[in-house]
């Protein structure tokens, strides 16, 4: 029972190695697809000594390139599960052993497991994985850092219903997956983490204000097709804007910060964790995080 692991990649050629270790080192019949974007020579020369294969596109979106392998993989047929792997991530051995030992015995479509998160100061953290259950994906769906869903394994049937949606460039990962988790059967592994590595040049950390807005028009689209979600879109807004706002704000960026804490305060209504940030705006260096930590706690 074999894995296609799809491997997006966007110019992260010091961190390649990771994800293709992840797949030389699984204890499955596993090999890597590269979907590459205008660094084929480079990508082709680090790729040759790993089971793997790699395709270029010249430079386009997040979710055209995960398309690009999804259609890739619909015509090659020679594999039993699929899993998309971002190209500074990896997974723990035993990882995709366990999802599919999950998904053989459950006869379910997608298997998720914890995802260890690794933040540039050395901090950990370990998050579980989202279940089958409505409450679990509204969790998702709302943000919430208790559940996640990341590189999870499906069937490869799965891909032929589901393709990544390249009106939301910014957060086509978390849109696919809410999609697919309330249409599809899931299991939850509590085996070998799937391992996300935070660091400087990661895509999700640019843009942040046009990458929340991308989201918020996401998360409208799921509320129209899924309306047991609704009850957490205006949840979702007050906090996406506040987070959006208060990375701003850090970034010494007090326009966009104030900005943002307008929009969260237009979603919720009196929200002290954006009040507190707007009235931070107006201080100014340290002291304006001090006042926004102290006056958000309360």
């Amino acid at each position: 029972m074999s894995v296609l692991v799809i491997i997006p990649h966007y110019d992260l050629l010091n961190h390649l190695h990771r994800p293709l270790d992840a797949v030389a080192n699984a204890d499955v019949d596993a090999r890597a697809l590269i979907v590459d974007n205008e660094t084929s020579a480079e990508a082709r020369d680090i790729a040759a000594s790993y089971p793997a294969d790699v395709t270029t596109r010249v430079q386009q979106s997040p979710a055209e390139n995960r398309n690009v392998g999804i259609q890739k993989a619909r015509l090659q047929k020679d594999h039993e599960f699929v899993c998309f792997l971002d190209a500074d991530d990896s997974f723990a051995r035993g990882s995709l052993a366990a999802r599919r030992d999950a998904l053989a015995e459950t006869g379910a479509d997608v298997a998720g497991c914890p995802t260890k998160h690794s933040y540039a100061d050395g901090s950990k953290e370990i998050r579980e994985s989202v279940t089958g259950s409505w409450g679990s994906h509204i969790q998702l769906f709302r943000g919430e850092r208790e559940v996640t869903v990341h590189a999870p394994l499906v069937r490869s049937d799965v891909i032929e219903r589901h393709e990544f949606d390249e009106d939301y460039p910014r957060c086509e990962d978390w849109h696919y997956w809410v999609r697919v988790l309330a249409e599809e059967s899931v299991v939850a592994v509590d085996g070998p983490p799937v391992e996300y590595h935070h660091h400087d040049g990661q895509r999700s950390m640019q843009d942040p204000e046009e990458r929340y807005l991308d989201k918020h028009r996401a998360a409208r689209d799921l509320v129209a097709r899924y309306p047991e979600l609704e009850g957490g879109a205006r949840q979702r807004e007050r906090d996406d804007w506040y987070c959006a706002g208060r990375l701003a704000l850090e970034q010494g960026d007090i326009e966009t910060a104030a900005r943002m804490a307008r929009r969260s305060l237009a979603a919720s209504g009196r929200q002290v964790k954006a009040w507190a940030l707007l009235a931070a705006t107006r201080l100014g260096g340290d002291r304006t995080m001090r006042q926004l930590e102290r006056v958000s706690t309360r």
